[in-house]
């Protein structure tokens, strides 16, 4: 929660150069909002040292690390003011944008979060429905491998599933999907089911449940 009148004097110096402003005030200047930013705070339009070391401006800085005059401060404050602190411009730094607008700055970070939250759940569902897609895809194509394997001969069964098997182009339970409906499509009248045979088995191998299933398939 931020105070409807700022105690913090630089954040309430920034929002009266915004009312200021905003009624006409300062018209004449070139930088009304840097203008009316120092007039509320130092009592002129012009900055005093203090406030230009408060924004970030020294003369030993501008000499060793910012190779930029003082008025490119002030003209980077009145761009930060006006867009009230969704702009930021060098030589300033978002350091002071947050202390100038921390309530602006937050609604604006709330709004990215928002923003990657809804681009993340796009793709997320994007990727979902993707899946979905594939899926179903696989399981028409598992289908069309049981309606097509449940007419083979137990040999080319054998055959089929041991070549599989080791081709890796189907996983382990999709082949037993395939072994499972072949039995169940193919077993005698009153044999044991699929389940009640191998339901229990953690270390089967295909090939020996098919060859098993001879004995107990039509």
């Amino acid at each position: 929660m931020y105070p409807i009148v700022p105690f913090e004097p630089m954040v309430n110096a920034a929002q009266q150069a915004i009312i200021a402003v905003s009624a006409g005030k300062f018209a004449r200047s070139k930088r009304p909002y840097a203008a009316a930013f120092f007039k509320a705070l130092d009592g002129t339009s012009k900055p005093s040292p203090y406030t230009l070391i408060r924004i970030g401006y020294t003369k030993s800085s501008t000499e060793r690390y910012y190779p930029a005059p003082k008025q490119k401060y002030i003209d980077a404050l009145d761009i930060l003011i006006r867009t009230e602190g969704r702009r930021v411009v060098k030589p300033l730094d978002s350091f002071l944008a947050k202390t100038l607008f921390p309530y602006a700055i937050h609604r604006l970070e709330e709004r990215r979060t928002q923003s990657y939250q809804l681009e993340w759940n796009a793709k997320f569902k994007a990727r979902d429905k993707q899946k979905c897609r594939d899926d179903a895809a696989r399981q028409a194509h598992i289908n069309n491998i049981m309606a097509e394997t449940v007419r083979y001969s137990h040999n080319d069964f054998y055959a089929f599933i041991s070549h599989e098997d080791g081709e890796g182009r189907f996983t382990s339970y999709e082949l037993k999907c395939i072994v499972q409906h072949y039995f169940k499509m193919r077993s005698k009248p009153g044999s044991l089911s699929f389940t009640d045979l191998y339901g229990m088995v953690t270390d089967w191998t295909l090939g020996r449940i098919v060859l098993d299933m001879f004995e107990i398939c039509e």
